[in-house]
């Protein structure tokens, strides 16, 4: 049932956008050059496949995070 649901409501409207082994090394060194840790590297890497692919909204309810690692992504960071 779950997977049903999956592939109706995401996988049949979702782009699949993956990150290579370069670009998870330079999110990381991103973050741990900012002197953070911890769950914000979920929202880094949120941040770079949304860049990547150049979406025109990125809903979070925490927007104060995705603008701390994406302070030129702060027009597109909305709260749903």
């Amino acid at each position: 049932m779950a997977m049903k649901l999956i592939n109706e409501n995401i996988v049949s409207t979702a782009k699949v956008v993956s990150l290579s082994a370069t670009e998870y090394k330079e999110i990381i060194k991103f973050i741990a050059d900012m002197g953070l840790s911890g769950g914000i590297i979920y929202d880094a890497l949120i941040v770079k496949v949304a860049s990547k692919s150049s979406v025109s909204t990125l809903l979070t309810l925490n927007p104060g995070d995705f603008n701390r690692v994406w302070p030129k992504g702060k027009e597109i960071i909305c709260l749903p």
